[in-house]
């Protein structure tokens, strides 16, 4: 997360789809087609949300009645949230894309045994069996805009918030979590508001990060924000397809930084909603480079929320590294 200096209106607006701010996403390198660098709106940035979830083709219509420049999908379900960041793509390419990335993301989660998952496992097999760039539905977008060009539209909210899942978080048997990682849990006495444990999986197609907390009263201020942090070394080894999701409160993709290391994050930002003893989950779509392999190291991230955009989100304190790996397979962690 990065500071910028200057000022994005964020709505939403009452059809269902979300359009995020361009600029915000990682650039994306010429290995990717049909992706132009993204740089940061000058105009106001708005996110809209839709009383009736669209298609891509309903959606490429309104945009084009209401002249307007869409940055991102959206797409809610009861466990979970899912975006897409255009990043110079036309809505029937993205719509492609993120079908098929969306699909990537499903298959994963039909293949995660842990029992707190059965409702994911459940949701994604009942996605599949129906999912196409034809059929999907997005119920929020953020787009390109002034307030003035979108206030008179039908059906449709201008909202600050982004969207969240009505059941943010997988529970699982506290009192047995507890008695299983409290002794290792002090570890980090001055840094007990960091994730305490989960697992790390990164490879050329994906980052899927887990984690779970035992305390959160570093999260109680409402403008407080946590972010999870995927530091991939070397920059040449993947980059982000503009996929992504979690079940987050909140949940939104970091905005683009200029670290040394690809630094590929997604955050929560109403982080006092977050809850211990609940799993929660990272992903971010990638498609791999020229580097075989590269060095991953986790972070945990606490902000302060002054507008909601992840262009106004400045970070706190950092945690870690959490674990620190090699790509290419799936490790777990206490910290």
């Amino acid at each position: 997360m990065r500071k910028h200096w200057f000022y994005l209106l964020m709505a939403t607006v009452g059809l269902a789809l979300v359009v995020s701010v361009q600029g915000c996403g990682k650039s994306t390198q010429t290995t990717a087609p049909n992706v132009v660098k993204a740089t940061a709106p000058a105009d106001s940035v708005l996110t809209l949300v839709f009383d009736t979830p669209g298609t891509i083709s309903e959606l490429t219509q309104f945009a084009r009645d209401n002249n307007l420049k869409i940055l991102e999908l959206r797409i809610k379900r009861p466990e979970y949230v899912a975006g897409f960041r255009l990043d110079g793509r036309d809505l029937t390419t993205a719509g492609e894309v993120f079908a098929s990335e969306h699909r990537k993301f499903l298959n994963l989660m039909l293949s995660q045994k842990a029992p707190e998952m059965a409702t994911m496992r459940s949701a994604a097999m009942s996605e599949l069996s129906t999912l196409s760039a034809a059929t999907i539905k997005t119920q929020a977008v953020t787009v390109q805009a002034t307030s003035a060009m979108v206030k008179d539209l039908p059906m449709v909210r201008v909202v600050e918030q982004q969207l969240t899942p009505d059941n943010p978080g997988f529970p699982v048997n506290s009192e047995s979590l507890k008695r299983r990682v409290e002794p290792n849990s002090i570890y980090h006495p001055s840094q007990m508001w960091a994730s305490y444990g989960g697992s790390s999986e990164v490879n050329k197609s994906y980052s899927y990060q887990t984690f779970i907390f035992n305390s959160v009263s570093k999260f109680w201020p409402y403008d407080a924000t946590y972010e999870h942090e995927t530091h991939i070394i070397d920059k040449n080894y993947a980059n982000q397809t503009g996929y992504w999701s979690s079940n987050l409160p909140y949940a939104y993709l970091d905005c683009g930084n200029f670290d040394s290391v690809d630094n590929f994050a997604v955050g929560s930002m109403l982080a006092n909603q977050i809850r211990p003893y609940v799993w929660y989950y990272a992903y971010i779509g990638l498609y791999g480079q020229s580097a075989p392999s590269s060095t991953v190291t986790i972070f945990a991230q606490v902000g302060q929320r002054y507008a909601w955009s992840c262009w106004y989100i400045w970070s706190r304190e950092t945690a870690g590294p959490l674990i620190r790996h090699y790509t290419g397979g799936g490790i777990s962690w206490q910290f």
